[in-house]
């Protein structure tokens, strides 16, 4: 059984070197920018060129979070960002942006690519097809099951990283838009303000129905290793340096007991599951996502408050790189000194020693003023002395040759970990000439009560059948039928899967889709799992649209996902105008309305009070300042999905946006009656909709 890597959190240059001194064997931080913990501390780029040197000299690594979306213009500061810590031996990079996957793919060989958390990853289709894009280890969603995890590290074959200790997300990671919609604040940019954590009203009353536990794994450390994790991860940028020593601490413990003692016998003491109570927690720990899809355990209850107490936990502290020395000071020889670190050594050398006048320098003087290595990264433990009697050395030369052969000694251990930089400047991304045509509609469709307005609109092109139009009791029959009487309209039929894709959800539509007579015209995906999904059909790529939350932001990604044979996108939702009219449109979708999805959730709030009868129920919930969102529960998925109160219309826009170069506009249509359909398809919504125009106007930080 591997004993995995504990990977811990550097928020700040001090927490980052104390987490390697309590056991850490990587350390993940951020810089200044592109960072998904923007307001987290940070380092600065000479602080991450220490910390690498730090990292290395004691067995570490360091990967450097740049896993925010990037725009257009971001792009060439977003790559430059890595030229110095690349040469200085960074070990790897955690993105989420596809385009600057690319870029940083193609400018930096050797480094070592991890798909973030952020790229919502559920599933070995998914994991295959970032292995394939290049990167060596993906990052799991929290949400997954031991056997999930287990099923992806076994038929990707790629090594995975596994969430083990930290704050738990309500939303699946990378498909929450509730910050952003609410106060332009963007979880994809690092920025979220934590809304789900606020109370809401829901069933008549008053509570935390978004607000989790914290993780805590260290009970299971066993079953997580034979599932195949490579990597466990503590969460924790924002918090304070003590809280992740501490963390690290226990971690650290366990899996040293683990690799000592095996699984048989496993067990915790109290006074370690204390320790980290104590070190902060939210009402409690939770480790039910690893045995179950959801549980009303995990709630962190009546208040999210964060408790911490950190009494009584003294740091560890390194004591540097254990080396022994040699000093050799002879007649007729020049004076030597030398420092070994395992199979490697340097060496200082100064002038012939002089014969004694009064004092000779004594051994024991010697031994005395090399004493430690001072401020270096070393550690002496052990010192040979060869000292010939009757000679002197001033004790500026002792010192001068320690500093030397201490310099020396860490350029040679870091040598192997540097890289030769290179002159490159960021080309242009290469995107198929779009020759402009007047653009065309089409329509997302939820509900099957709104399928025949549908089919009866002469302007639409396309149809979008939703995951949620029907049951899947219902779609191996009605599915086909609705796909035939599309066609028969004179329109494609499109099926828009789930944007979150687990194992159960794969298994099931690889049986609906098995036969070619199931099979739709083309699909909408959300998710690199979806893209998996299609890819393992076999399906064209040209007939396959990525929706929004693919998150093609720039060029540079619209150009990535192209070189894969899709050339079909739809415009994020986080975007404003100008830079959506600062990226090429030829082959984009742009919804000009409809109710935007901003959260989905493994836990459910019907069923987290009791309520879950599998009837597909629809509500509303109020937040503090008594806006109403809707939350339909996707019963199938078993999957919560929150939307904003407010509908996106940009149909007062449509005028000047026929002038610009889309493929083609979207109606959304969820919750709407055949009526409202009516009369958003005559471009008129409803008289009572609260309408708004989302990021169009704003954007996000």
């Amino acid at each position: 059984m591997q004993i995995p890597e504990l990977l811990a959190p550097g928020g700040s240059l001090e927490a980052a070197k104390a987490v390697i001194d309590a056991g850490a064997n990587a350390v993940y931080t951020g810089l200044s920018r592109f960072s998904a913990r923007a307001y987290a501390v940070n380092l600065q780029e000479e602080e991450l060129t220490e910390l690498l040197h730090y990292a290395h000299l004691h067995g570490a690594s360091v990967h450097l979070t740049l896993n925010t979306l990037i725009k257009n213009r971001e792009m060439e500061e977003a790559l430059m960002l890595l030229k110095t810590p690349y040469e200085e031996g960074l070990d790897a990079v955690i993105l989420q942006d596809h385009g600057l996957f690319s870029v940083v793919k193609k400018a930096y060989p050797g480094l070592s690519l991890h798909a973030s958390t952020q790229m919502n990853l559920c599933s070995a289709g998914g994991a295959r097809f970032l292995k394939e894009r290049g990167a060596e280890r993906v990052v799991l969603g929290r949400e997954l099951s031991l056997e999930e995890i287990s099923a992806i590290k076994r038929e990707a074959e790629v090594e995975v990283e596994v969430f083990c200790h930290g704050a738990l997300c309500c939303s699946y990671s990378g498909t929450c838009l509730l910050s952003a919609a609410l106060g332009g604040r963007s979880a994809n940019r690092g920025r979220c303000a934590g809304p789900c954590r606020l109370p809401y009203e829901a069933f008549g009353k008053k509570g935390y129905p978004f607000s989790l536990k914290d993780l805590c794994t260290i009970r299971h450390l066993p079953e997580i290793a034979r599932a195949g994790a490579d990597s466990l991860k503590i969460e924790g940028r924002h918090k304070s340096k003590e809280y992740a020593v501490r963390v690290t601490e226990v971690y650290r413990k366990y899996l040293d007991r683990l690799k000592e003692e095996g699984p048989d016998g496993y067990t915790v003491d109290e006074k370690d599951i204390e320790a980290l109570l104590q070190s902060g927690n939210r009402n409690g720990f939770t480790d039910r996502y690893l045995f179950v899809h959801n549980d009303a355990s995990m709630n962190s209850g009546d208040s999210p408050s964060y408790e911490v107490q950190m009494e009584n936990l003294p740091a560890k502290k390194n004591d540097g790189v254990p080396v022994e020395g040699t000093w050799t000071v002879k007649r007729g020889e020049r004076i030597s000194f030398v420092l070994k670190c395992n199979d490697t050594e340097a060496k200082a050398e100064g002038d012939i020693p002089s014969e004694a006048k009064k004092e000779p320098l004594r051994e024991s003087v010697l031994r005395e003023k090399t004493g430690t290595l001072g401020d270096t990264a070393f550690t002496l433990q052990n010192l040979t002395v060869e000292l010939e009697d009757g000679l002197f050395i001033p004790l500026s030369v002792i010192k001068g040759l320690k500093r030397e052969a201490a310099a020396a000694l860490e350029k040679k251990l870091l040598a192997p970990f540097r890289r030769e930089g290179k002159e490159f400047f960021v080309e242009q991304p290469t995107l198929t000439p779009y020759e402009w045509i007047e653009p065309f509609f089409t329509a997302f469709c939820s509900k099957e009560e709104q399928l025949p307005l549908l089919l009866a609109e002469n302007k639409l092109r396309r149809i979008y059948l939703s995951f949620l139009c029907f049951s899947r009791a219902e779609q191996a029959l009605k599915l086909p039928e609705a796909f035939e009487k599309i066609r028969r309209s004179g329109m494609e039929a499109y099926f828009a899967l789930p944007p979150v894709l687990r194992k159960n959800d794969i298994d099931y539509y690889r049986t609906l889709f098995q036969t070619k007579e199931n099979l739709p015209d083309g699909f909408l995906v959300a998710s690199c799992d979806g893209i998996g999904f299609v890819k393992a059909l076999d399906f064209p790529a040209e007939n396959v649209v990525l929706d929004q939350g693919l998150y093609v932001w720039s060029d540079y990604t619209k150009a990535a996902f192209e070189a894969l044979g899709f050339c079909y996108d739809t415009v994020p939702a986080e975007l404003k105008q100008a830079e959506i009219m600062h990226r090429e449109n030829g082959g984009s979708e742009l919804v000009i309305y409809g109710r935007q999805a901003l959260m989905h959730t493994a836990n459910c709030i019907w069923k987290n009070k009791g309520k879950c009868k599998k009837e597909y129920p629809s509500t509303t919930i109020t937040d503090r300042k008594q806006e109403k969102l809707y939350v339909r529960a996707a019963c199938d998925e078993c999957m919560n999905i929150l939307y904003n109160g407010h509908c996106v219309s940009l149909l007062p826009e449509l005028p000047e946006l026929k002038k610009e170069r889309f493929r083609s506009f979207r109606y959304t249509f969820t919750f709407e009656s055949a009526e409202e359909v009516e009369a958003v398809l005559k471009n008129a919504p409803p008289k009572d909709a609260l309408l708004t125009k989302g990021l169009y106007k704003r954007g996000v930080e």
